[in-house]
This record gives structure tokens, sequence and C-alpha cells, in this order.
């Protein structure tokens, strides 16, 4: 194996000081939304069902996201998207010595959902103060240009198919639920557009205080909305006794978790477990297999240490 340039992993780095950053910034929104969460913003409410073996319940929100909650949010988003582009920065000029001022301009990390559009992004080019045409794809070496594409949403599919291996994949789904999307996606609108959307969403129903056979008689019956729907009054669901006359007697514990309203993934785990599963695939994962990769060596396979 190629030896990997220590400079990628000094302390004083922009990426790794983007990274450190990022850290604070997650460890602030934790804090946050655990004194938010504490003071009991939402609550549920139960009503008379449209059936009488019915009971319906209703979302009540009291408080709203904090805003400076959300902008530390973007904090951690931002620092953790930038430390990408500072490493595509770092490729072109260790590539090419001093950038001119296209060049600088076209330099970004890509984060693309399959080979054809990755190509794209890097035959992408603009005219320079005399008219010359830069390419992005010329600010990189070939292996820095593999160490961009092994950590995409597709890489997987098509390591395993040079290997000899097919799988069933579907490359937008892949894409959607990718962390570089997630977190990509995220940063253009807190960047570009507006706050984030954090959501309430349903989490865990239970019920007890029966015995087991008549608890298992009963049906929770949630309503179908995306995590933006869940605002103050709307239904999150009925509670059903098929068997019965009258709406189920056990009691009804209900668990929400945040979650960001605009993750194209979907409602998947809350923003802070995702903050924090992100942080630790760029540390782990994403960064250091770059590196290797870009030092001349095969894309390296498992996580590593950090």
């Amino acid at each position: 194996m190629n030896a990997v340039d220590p400079a990628w992993y000094a302390p004083e780095s922009a990426w790794w000081a983007k990274m450190r950053r990022a850290a604070r910034h997650i460890r602030e929104v934790r804090e946050q939304a655990t004194e938010f969460e504490d003071s009991n913003p939402w609550s549920v409410e139960s009503s008379v069902g449209p059936a009488p073996n019915e009971s319906t319940y209703l979302l009540r929100v009291s408080r709203p996201v904090p805003s400076d909650l959300i902008t530390a949010i973007g904090d951690a988003i931002h620092n953790m998207r930038s430390a990408l582009d500072a490493v595509a920065y770092e490729f072109a000029h260790m590539n090419l010595g001093t950038l001119n001022p296209t060049q600088e301009k076209i330099v970004q990390f890509p984060i693309v959902p399959d080979g054809g559009r990755f190509d794209k992004f890097l035959r992408y080019s603009e005219k320079d103060a005399s008219g010359v045409k830069v390419a992005r794809r010329d600010l990189y070496s070939d292996d820095q240009v593999l160490a961009f594409r092994c950590v995409q949403s597709f890489a997987f599919a098509e390591e395993a198919a040079a290997l000899g291996i097919e799988f069933d994949r579907h490359p937008d789904i892949d894409y959607r639920h990718h962390m570089l999307n997630r977190l990509h996606s995220l940063s253009v609108i807190d960047k570009h557009r507006r706050l984030p959307i954090l959501a309430w969403f349903p989490d865990i129903v239970y019920w007890q205080g029966e015995p087991q056979e008549v608890q298992e008689a009963y049906e929770w019956r949630p309503a179908h909305h995306t995590p933006t729907s869940f605002l103050d009054g709307v239904v999150l669901g009925r509670f059903v006794n098929p068997e019965g006359e009258a709406p189920p007697s056990s009691k009804l514990t209900h668990a929400m978790k945040l979650t960001f309203g605009d993750d194209p993934s979907g409602p998947n785990d809350g923003f802070a477990e995702s903050l924090g599963s992100w942080y630790d695939s760029l540390v782990n994962w994403i960064l250091p297999r770059m590196f290797v990769t870009a030092a001349g060596n095969t894309p390296p396979v498992g996580f590593f240490n950090g």
C-alpha cells in the first residue's frame, strides 16, 4: 500500500478544523435539544373517534422549536459540508500548485446519484480571463478522481460489480438515503433558502394496563403524514377495539421525536442522532477512505478508528 501523506491528518488542516467546529456545534445542539424537550413542548389529547369503538388522538404543540437551536444545527451542517470542499480544494492545490481564480471558482466536492452525473460534474468548465475553458476534471489526478468516486452513493455497487458481484441496486433510492446527499440537501436549504424544518414525528406508541390477551386485541391505526404535517392539532391516529362496542380502555403512551422535516431520506433517526451519525461517517469513513485512495491505493473496506 502506498503511504498516505501525514498532512491529511494534521490537526490544523482546514478539514479537521471544520470537523472539530462541527463537533462543538453538535454538542451544543444536544444540550439545547435536551433542555427544549425537557420543557414538555408537546402533548397528546384524546377525543371521541368516528366510530363507537375508536378513540382519536391529536398532537398538541405548546412551544415552537427555538430558532437558536435550528441555527446551531445549521452551523454543524455547514462545517461538515465545507470540510469536504476544503479537501477538494487541497486535492487541486496538490495536483496543480497555485490555482487561478477560475480554477478556484469551480473547485467543489461532488455529491451526485450515479456515475453518469459524476462524469458530467467533472466535465463542467468555465472560461478564464483569457477566454480559455477550464474543466473541473483537469484540476485532479486520476487517483484523486477515484477518491471522490469511492465515497459516492453508487460506489458500493460499482466496486461489487468489478468483483463480479451483482446486486439489485436502485441508484436513486441509494442516493436519497445516503448521508452525503442528506447532509448536502440540508446545507443548501439552510444556506440559500430558509432555516431547516424540525418536525415532531411518532416514535413509539404502546399501551398497557390490561391482560396481555386483551391488549393484543386492540389496534393502533396511525394517520399517514409526512413529518412536516405533524403540527398542532393534527390527528396522530386512532386507537381501536375491533371486537368491542366501546373504545379500548388501556392507557395509550406516545413517544415523539424531532426529525429533519427536509431530510430527503424521510423521518429516520431524530435530528441529533442524524448529525452524530454523519459526523462519525465523515471522520471514520468518508475522509480517511478518500485520503487512502488519493495516495494511489485501492479503496479500502471497513471503518477506520477515529
